[in-house]
């Protein structure tokens, strides 16, 4: 829950970056002109995924990929990486707060009633009416009632 797994795909189409002339012949190559890079940094790392489309050159540097990508073709990119989950994060945060609240308010039942939830087993007790109450043992399963 603290962190999420992400796979980016991408097709980039740079047919339009070549010139043609009025018969559909390549006049200039976007290849000679320009050089195209797409780079996806994250925390800790990325790979690439292998695919049936045409995958520019593709080459990594530390926790970086780097395609190369091919002026006047569609480019397909595709990779599979790890971020924190914001949401994770914040929960816990959260959950770290109402404790930390909870303490410094109520120091010495809260700290009594932890050390007692670690010794004893959890037990409930429900009152159906002001005569009856029922215990609930979850390990066991057993209802006990008294009047």
């Amino acid at each position: 829950m603290l962190i999420e797994r992400n796979r980016l795909r991408y097709d980039l189409d740079l047919r339009s970056l070549g010139v043609l002339s009025s018969d559909g012949n390549v006049l200039i190559s976007p290849g000679s002109l320009i050089s195209l890079e797409f780079r996806l940094k994250t925390p800790w790392g990325a790979r690439s995924v292998a695919s049936d489309k045409t995958i520019p050159q593709l080459r990594q540097e530390g926790g970086e990929l780097i395609w190369q990508l091919v002026p006047g073709e569609v480019n397909h990119l595709e990779a599979v990486f790890w971020l924190p989950s914001p949401l994770g994060i914040g929960t816990l945060v959260i959950v770290f707060l109402v404790l930390l609240g909870t303490y410094l308010k109520y120091p010495r039942s809260f700290t009594a009633d932890l050390s007692q939830l670690l010794r004893h087993p959890v037990q409930k007790q429900v009152q159906f009416r002001k005569r009856m109450r029922c215990t609930v043992h979850p390990t066991s399963n057993v209802y006990s009632s008294w009047v």
